[in-house]
């Protein structure tokens, strides 16, 4: 007589099981998302982000990072396929690599979307992202999802610092993933599946590439509070469980960012050069004091106002209405008032956040009598040229609003649930702080409502039709002469508006030479260039340069760019 194995299941049985799994995994997730809850304020937060976005000045594409990732995403992508780039200047190494930002505009291309509203489906995702990933950073803490969790992603989303910051949106994306690596590191370090939880980083920073190295820079702080307090304080990690999550993070991150880091090292050079001539640290910090940081300001460009008006109007209302000014105050205090008042021990860490956020945006302010802090980065700066790839500290103002945030939530339930001890009989002042704090809120992003996410920033309608025909007619004729854009320009405003950067790299395949503020050659053909573009505004001009210049450079093609709104931005004025 033979006797059944319990333990071994026949073939029909086991598939049949294993089907029945697959099929009832989707109502499982529904059930998991009914209690969980974190699928629905993902999907509402993401709604009132694509709002704000659709009902702010439709219609009209404001100037952002890169004109080209939206206007030609699948050339931006054949492009980085290659780590050397002939198609700007004499050529270089490109170091800019950034996947899932291209891939997003292009998807939204191919299903139709215009420049305008792929743009701001873009913008209104990243500020979701943003407020998504707060929620699932404070889940860490506080498991079921409520107040405490929409009041820190509300602010988080919409606080004075992110509307700062959302154009360009190349250094937004540093601060819409920075909770995301923040929450992913913390899992890592807790859990035993440190894999992954490491893969999960590697998978974040590689889908935005290169778009912000010095934010990504600043995340890494977060990661090392992180770590310091999950060890020393909270000791729900240990130095064996960081390691373990370090060391796999290496090894996944190595060939994943294997393109970013080998274009980032081939192109040292040019990087090295901006860094020379780019956002001095003496410039970035010369409004960068304590209270305008704390707020969420300090950012220099913000307090620039040249002969096309404020660079950032959107925020206007921050420094000319004195009710949103004092408003913009509130929230901060709120937050330290919750640090110095809770017994909660995960304070410690958002106030870490929020300090260590501020230390870093106020950089070397003041910057004629430094702090011995500022003092210290000037001597860092001078001794490791290297590391002014810091001297951005206002990138750093995303740890620090995320610790605000998180500090706000907290505080305002943890005072309503006070109220609630303090006074048994009246149920209804259970909402009192709450409310306030929601009301505090619509105050404190007033700006967002009136003014938008753009206010009147620069822009445009639509590019004119004689472009897009004189670049294809460029690109149809014979062979693969450069073409010469002159004049260039630091910043470029046209007659029909203004996109950032510029318009040729996304309509022009030909290789083609133009002077920038950012340099797109390596540093002795940049210089090569800019000469060029000066000795054709030179009074002393030889006729017959040009054309020598052409023989000698592979020029063919010399493009004068009469609708260059000179007057405005006080460049050279175009003629023949």
């Amino acid at each position: 007589m033979t006797i059944a194995d319990p333990g071994r299941v026949s073939a029909p049985r086991r598939w049949l099981t294993v089907g029945l799994e697959t099929l009832t995994r989707p109502i499982r997730w529904c059930w998991r998302v009914r209690h969980d809850r974190m699928a629905p304020i993902a999907l509402g937060l993401l709604i009132l982000a694509w709002v704000v976005a659709l009902s702010s000045r439709s219609g009209y594409g404001s100037a952002d990072v890169r004109f080209e990732h939206n206007a030609n995403p699948g050339r931006w992508f054949s492009r980085m396929a290659s780590i050397w780039d002939s198609s700007r200047g004499f050529g270089t190494f490109r170091n800019e690599l950034w996947p899932a930002p291209t891939a997003f505009f292009g998807l939204l291309r191919v299903l139709g979307a215009s420049i305008d509203l792929a743009q701001r489906l873009f913008h209104a995702t990243l500020i979701a992202a943003v407020g998504t990933g707060v929620v699932a950073l404070l889940r860490e803490w506080e498991r079921r999802i409520g107040w405490m969790h929409l009041l820190a992603a509300l602010y988080a989303m919409f606080a004075p610092f992110s509307i700062a910051f959302l154009l360009p949106s190349g250094l937004y994306v540093g601060y819409a993933i920075l909770p995301w690596i923040l929450t992913f590191s913390i899992r890592g370090m807790r859990t035993e599946q440190p894999w992954r939880w490491a893969a999960a980083v590697v998978v974040v920073i590689a889908a935005v590439g290169t778009v912000d190295r010095a934010g990504l820079a600043f995340s890494m702080v977060g990661v090392g509070l992180v770590a310091l307090y999950l060890v020393a304080v909270e000791r729900t990690a240990s130095l064996r469980s960081l390691w373990a999550l370090s060391w796999r993070t290496a090894v996944l991150g190595l060939p994943a960012l294997a393109g970013s880091l080998i274009g980032l090292v081939a192109s040292a050079e040019v990087a090295a050069q901006d860094l020379r001539e780019s956002e001095l640290a003496s410039v970035v910090n010369v409004a960068s004091s304590w209270p305008e940081s704390w707020r969420g300001m300090g950012y220099w460009l913000l307090y620039v106002r040249d002969t096309s008006g404020w660079n950032r109007p959107a925020t206007l209302e921050y420094f000319g209405d004195r009710l949103v000014y004092v408003a913009s105050f509130l929230v901060p205090l709120a937050a330290v008032a919750a640090l110095a008042l809770l017994r909660r021990r995960e304070r410690l860490l958002f106030g870490s956040f929020l300090f260590v956020g501020l230390l870093l945006m106020v950089g070397t302010y003041p910057i004629d009598d430094p702090s011995p802090w500022g003092r210290a980065l000037d001597w860092l700066y001078d001794v490791v040229p290297a590391s002014q790839v810091l001297r951005n500290g206002y990138k750093a103002g995303g740890l620090a609003t995320i610790g605000s945030a998180l500090l706000f939530g907290v505080g305002s339930v943890e005072a309503s649930r006070w109220l609630r001890r303090r006074w048994t009989t009246a149920r209804r002042r259970r909402w009192a702080s709450p409310a306030a704090a929601l009301g505090l809120l619509a105050l404190v992003t007033v700006p967002v409502w009136t003014e938008g996410l753009y206010g009147d920033s620069a822009g445009f309608d639509e590019i004119p039709e004689y472009v897009e025909e004189s670049m294809s007619w460029l690109d149809a004729q014979p062979g693969s002469a450069r073409a010469w854009f002159a004049p260039g320009a630091f910043r470029n405003g046209f007659r029909w508006g203004s996109v950032n950067d510029d318009v040729i790299d996304a309509l022009l395949a030909r290789p083609h030479l133009i002077d920038v503020a950012t340099h797109n050659s390596r540093p002795l053909s940049a210089d090569l260039i800019s000469a060029l573009d000066r000795s054709l505004d030179d009074r002393t001009y030889t006729p017959g340069l040009a054309t020598l210049y052409g023989e000698r450079y592979g020029i063919e093609y010399l493009v004068l760019r009469n609708d260059l709104d000179w007057q405005t931005w006080g460049q050279s004025r175009p003629a023949a």
